[in-house]
């Protein structure tokens, strides 16, 4: 049907503002559910959601009501499963945007201090577990501990988690080159999979990296095997010698990152995810932003006849087709692009010789949801002839 629908109507520059934004909004929610514990949970309420558009869509009245009715149940629901993902969500929020100046990385005498105490550590199988924080705030996180704000050095480190030590079977918070508490408790994991048969230190470790940026390095007691725990993932090192290189990347990375990631390197590392949500976003807008205004159609449409007479036959209608306008959301031209508008006159009224028809509402045969406005010209006359040939009255 011509002219029906105009299927990308031109855009506002505010409405390519909103599209790119809420797309980027979208990008970074896909981000976080990859790299949430929940990650299945998010995966089901999005299923639910599609279902949800899905029926608004077609109209599906009940299944819709039924999802909106029961919204708050499901927001409720929403913030009990990912209550702590949520709040490590705002944290990096406010931490991002009450960002700090980016720390100096760490003087080389610290980082060699860290290796050589892990290593005598890792020979004597003596256990330690070591913090190193990142831009997200420890606070919430750890509990107790002993205030030490001390400058970092080895035999420090190593009288820290001396067995007959206090603060031994705690953790050792450290903050640029400095010790800054030591005894600390951290939260456990529940992650057993990747914890399989190691001990609480690594469970420990774990916990902290699932909650916040932090990187924890392990050392074992039972194994002497030097872990280093990033990103909710625990990686244990086949050598010592790869703990000095990898300590250094990470201090370059977490300096790089606090000077500023341009956009254009976080949408190109994630590029499938941001496509993905251009095109969500975009589809979503057309049927429900664009698609809810108001507009005004009007389609040329074909006149036909029903119930003649045996004796009467239609020779010709004047005119042939009439233009109606309508009016409605451009959602409902878009949804019956593929219906047909038609006009129905009932010709039964013919044999007592009427010829003339005016158009009424209930003649137009169209779509729901579409308000008939104007029918131009407003009535038509119909021309007959006799089933036998003859003529069939006046016309």
């Amino acid at each position: 049907m011509d002219g029906l629908i105009q299927l990308w109507p031109e855009l506002r520059w505010t409405e390519v503002l909103d599209i790119v934004l809420v797309s980027l909004l979208a990008a970074a929610l896909l981000v976080w559910l990859r790299s949430t514990q929940a990650g299945f949970v998010a995966i089901g309420l999005l299923v639910f959601a599609a279902v949800y558009v899905a029926a608004r869509a077609l109209d599906l009245t009940l299944l819709t009501g039924l999802f909106e009715g029961s919204l708050a149940v499901f927001l409720i629901i929403v913030v009990v499963i990912f209550q702590q993902e949520l709040r490590q969500l705002f944290e990096r929020v406010a931490a991002w945007v009450l960002r700090r100046p980016p720390p100096a990385p760490p003087v080389r005498g610290s980082l060699d201090s860290i290796v050589e105490c892990l290593s005598n550590l890792s020979r004597a199988r003596i256990g330690a577990l070591l913090v190193i924080p990142g831009d997200d705030p420890l606070d919430r996180h750890v509990d107790g501990g002993i205030l030490a704000d001390a400058i970092l050095s080895r035999p420090l480190l190593e009288s820290l988690f001396d067995p007959s030590s206090p603060g031994h079977d705690g953790a050792v918070v450290l903050q640029d080159s400095r010790i800054s508490h030591f005894g600390v408790h951290l939260p456990l994991s529940q992650d057993f999979e990747q914890l399989d048969d190691r001990g609480t230190r690594h469970s420990a470790a774990l916990g902290l990296a699932e909650r916040c940026d932090a990187t924890c390095l392990v050392v074992s007691e039972e194994t002497g095997h030097i872990s280093v725990v990033r990103d909710g993932h625990l990686r244990t090192l086949e050598r010592v010698a790869e703990l000095k290189p990898l300590l250094s990347a990470i201090w370059t990375s977490r300096h790089a990152s606090d000077v500023g990631q341009s956009l254009l390197e976080v949408l190109r590392a994630h590029w499938t995810d941001a496509a993905l949500a251009g095109a969500v976003v975009g589809g979503l807008w057309f049927f429900f932003s664009a698609g809810s205004v108001m507009v005004d159609r009007s389609l040329d449409v074909p006149v036909e006849v029903v119930n003649l007479p045996d004796d009467l036959k239609l020779r010709s209608v004047e005119p042939s087709h009439v233009s109606l306008s309508f009016r409605g959301e451009r959602r409902s031209f878009y949804r019956s692009a593929g219906s047909r508008v038609v006009v129905v006159l009932d010709g039964a009224i013919t044999a007592l010789g009427r010829r003339t028809f005016q158009i009424r509402a209930s003649d137009v045969r169209h779509p729901p949801r579409l308000e008939l406005l104007q029918v131009e010209p407003p009535s038509v006359r119909l021309s007959l002839a006799s089933a036998g040939g003859g003529s069939g009255g006046p016309e």
